[in-house]
């Protein structure tokens, strides 16, 4: 993966990504942010085949999608210069460079360029208050060796000053002052990589070579203050010089590719310090899990959580496994959240809060992982936590993940006994799983009868939802057998869901397949049959007897049955009671209402029935275009007959003209 300083430096240039799909993309790079996320435009896309191509003003990628980048060699070459150009502006106190002569190579000069002023005037420096001015040489630089480890930089470069200038120590002669303040950079308030790269480069003119051990203090700083171009140099002076790195250098690689986002490098690097015997540490493992946990790299996490989890000797850290199956579960991810729960939650390492547990509950649910969800109730309800329809809903779309309707339904028992009713949202999937088959609303039926059996409550939404599936399934005669059970098994009895389900039974299915569109003219021609509106009258008188109260979907249904009976007075009766409700029926049955009267020449109440629909707002465009027609050719008809128009007729005309001002007042709307 390539550094945010090489992709800033070839923003307006050409550019390859390959995704991890295998697929391909050219194009020029606009934007990049600090995720790596990027912008192209003018984008040619290849298949992971490369069969096929495609072309795209722009695209925008996501980083963790992206398996590698490459960028023309002139724009690498510029980011490096434009990187070391910028560093050696922010290099500012701890750097070699100073104002003045740079004249011959050594002697003073050198000594110029070490020096830095170090206090203002006035400022007390930390060598008096340390009383280091009278100390020896040799022990002036055993304290700078010290100095420099810990990184306090302003005593650090006190020192130097003292050596050079005091005790007249030759930079060109003693690398140890170029080591110590290079290590002395390390410091993540006062350091910087720039710094470095001006030493490096003073200590080049000087005609010095960066030792092992000065190559491992560059490493240490890179660790703090990331810089790709730098690292990479250093470990080729070293491969080159045949140098083993020591552990502490490669632990500091490895941090250093980690801020710098390059997860590959850095998983590649801990591999081979394993495979090398070398220890890593438990900080480190840590580290890293953290970063890729934070980049959304989660499969890689879990792979290094599992490694290090092996390492028997390393001490666990709470808050790692914690924000693992934060990260995990927020982002579904089903196998990482599975390892965290079984390692720390069900042995009781780690007691995750309610809102964590809320998201594995979510993750179980997607991953139809029963077992998970129900562990974590027992967590939750350890904890006396109230639980609500969220809760359950989850837990019964697990179970039906894993085809097991009878816990599932199960669920919405427990659900009624803790006085929290399910409704016909909590059932929505256990309904779409029932449909499925003709088979499973019988077997839904027959484990309510077994839990009613048991003394346990039965919800009445789960004895509706099983009606729902048989209706759909155009079983009206079952559904009404499992109404006949429904006031043994319910002690609260049938709601207007449960009517309005068998409702849908008995009206017509063109009707309810299409509820925006009126019906076609051989659908509107069959009558419903006797026993179906029979019925439908039955289950009005029934919820008469037991106050269940209609609602706008009651009336609307009623109004469909009676429309395909010989005479459809009670579908207009129901209308009228329907509207001095203030409901209005869904546009399907006004234009079932207007076609039906028209087939009947009630040309009259047609006309009022389509005006109320215009007066609510409706749209019934192709009713117009139908009762058009319709209109036509019954003219056709009076123009050939020799009598003279009665009343309906009369009504005929007030239809027509009312049509045609509404088609004309459309057309004319169009023509403007």
């Amino acid at each position: 993966m390539l550094p945010l300083g090489l992709l800033t430096a070839a923003q307006g240039n050409p550019i390859l990504v390959e995704l991890k799909s295998g697929e391909t993309i050219n194009g020029h790079l606009v934007n990049c942010d600090t995720y790596m996320n990027l912008t192209l435009k003018e984008v040619v896309t290849t298949s992971a085949d490369g069969k096929h191509f495609f072309r795209l003003s722009e695209t925008y990628i996501r980083g963790n999608n992206i398996k590698f980048l490459r960028v023309p060699d002139e724009t690498i070459d510029r980011a490096k210069d434009q990187q070391q150009s910028q560093q050696a502006a922010r290099g500012g106190r701890g750097g070699m460079q100073q104002r003045g002569d740079h004249g011959g190579r050594g002697g003073d000069r050198g000594r110029d360029e070490i020096i830095q002023p170090t206090a203002k005037s006035g400022r007390r420096r930390l060598v008096e208050d340390q009383n280091l001015r009278d100390k020896d040489t040799l022990a002036l630089y055993g304290v700078l060796r010290r100095t420099a480890t810990l990184g306090v930089t302003k005593l650090v470069e006190e020192l130097v000053e003292l050596l050079i200038k005091d005790r007249r120590e030759k930079p060109s002669e003693s690398p140890e002052l170029y080591h110590a303040l290079i290590e002395a950079n390390a410091n993540h308030e006062h350091g910087s990589a720039g710094r470095v790269v001006t030493l490096l480069e003073e200590m080049q003119r000087e005609g010095l070579e960066p030792s092992d051990r000065t190559c491992d203090a560059i490493l240490k700083v890179l660790a703090v203050h990331p810089d790709y171009v730098l690292r990479a140099a250093v470990l080729e002076h070293l491969r080159v010089l045949w140098a083993d790195l020591p552990a502490d250098a490669h632990r500091n690689v490895v941090v250093g590719m980690l801020r710098d986002r390059q997860y590959e490098m850095a998983l590649d690097r801990l591999d081979s310090m394993q495979s090398a015997g070398i220890r890593v540490e438990p900080w480190l493992w840590d580290m890293a899990i953290y970063v890729l946990c934070e980049a959304d790299e989660i499969d890689e996490a879990l792979a290094l959580l599992k490694k290090r989890d092996a390492l028997a000797e390393l001490s666990y850290e709470p808050s790692v496994w914690a924000y693992v199956l934060d990260t995990a579960s927020r982002a579904f991810h089903y196998n990482a959240t599975l390892y965290v729960w079984r390692k720390r939650v069900e042995p009781g390492y780690l007691n995750p809060a309610s809102g964590l547990c809320l998201n594995v509950l979510c993750t179980a649910a997607r991953a139809g992982d029963p077992v998970l969800a129900t562990d974590v109730f027992r967590v939750l309800g350890n904890r006396a936590t109230v639980f609500e329809h969220q809760h359950y809903e989850m837990l019964i779309d697990t179970y039906l993940a894993t085809d097991d309707v009878k816990t599932a339904i199960s669920i919405l028992s427990v659900m009624e006994g803790a006085k929290m009713a399910p409704d016909a949202a909590t059932t929505r999937n256990l309904f779409k799983h029932l449909r499925a088959d003709a088979s499973r609303p019988h077997a839904a039926l027959a484990v309510l009868q077994s839990l009613h059996e048991a003394g346990k409550p039965v919800p009445v939404a789960a004895v509706n939802v099983v009606l729902e599936a048989l209706v759909h399934l155009m079983d009206l005669a079952g559904a009404l057998d499992v109404y006949k059970t429904l006031h043994t098994l319910c002690a609260r009895g049938p709601t207007v869901a449960t009517f309005n389900a068998l409702l849908r039974g008995c009206s017509s299915d063109a009707s309810e397949a299409d509820a925006d569109e009126p019906l076609d003219a051989d659908a509107a021609d069959q009558d419903l049959t006797s026993d179906k509106k029979a019925t439908a009258m039955f289950l009005a008188a029934e919820m008469r007897a037991l106050a269940v109260a209609p609602d706008a979907v009651t009336y609307d249904r009623l109004i469909l049955v009676c429309l395909r009976a010989p005479d459809c007075e009670d579908a207009l009766r129901y209308y009228a009671e329907m509207r001095s409700r203030g409901w209005l029926p869904r546009p399907g049955t006004f234009a079932a209402v207007v076609k039906r009267l028209a087939r009947d020449a009630d040309f009259e109440r047609a006309a009022e029935v389509l005006a109320q629909a215009r007066d609510a707002g409706l749209e019934l465009a192709r009713t117009e275009r139908w009762l058009e027609q319709v209109l036509w050719r019954r003219r056709r008809r009076d123009e050939a007959a020799e009598a003279g128009a009665g009343a309906g007729a009369e009504g005929e005309g007030r239809l027509a003209g009312f049509v045609r001002e509404r088609l004309g007042a459309r057309a004319l709307g169009r023509g403007m």
